[in-house]
C-alpha cells in the first residue's frame, strides 16, 4: 500500500496495517536475534578462527599438518594474535550486556 492510499483508509483498517507491520517488525527482530545468537555460537565454539598457529606441534590455536616444531606453543608472546582475541572476547562481552 502506497502511502497517499492511506488517506483513504478507515481506522480500522489503519489498525489491521499497523497490527501487521508490528508482527513483521517483531519477527525481523526475532530473526536478527537468532542470527547474531548463531554467529556468536561459532565465535564462541572457535574463538581463534582465521588466526594462524605457531607451527609448533604443542600449539593451542592452530596445530600444523605434517612438519612442525616440538618447542612449546609460542602464540602467547604474539601481541597481535593476543590482541584479535581480547578483541572478539570484549565484543561479545558487549553483545550479552546489550541484550
Amino acid at each position: 500500500m502506497e502511502p497517499k492510499d492511506l488517506i483513504h483508509v478507515t481506522p480500522y483498517e489503519l489498525w489491521v496495517l499497523a497490527e501487521a507491520w508490528e508482527s513483521k517488525a517483531r519477527s525481523a527482530e526475532e530473526e536478527v536475534a537468532q542470527l547474531a545468537a548463531r554467529h556468536d555460537a561459532e565465535l564462541l565454539a572457535k574463538p581463534f578462527t582465521g588466526i594462524r598457529g605457531c607451527g609448533d606441534h604443542s600449539c593451542l590455536i592452530e596445530k600444523p599438518e605434517g612438519l612442525g616444531t616440538n618447542g612449546g606453543c609460542r602464540c602467547h608472546n604474539d601481541r597481535t594474535k593476543a590482541s584479535i582475541i581480547v578483541q572478539r572476547l570484549a565484543n561479545l562481552r558487549r553483545q550479552a550486556e546489550m541484550e
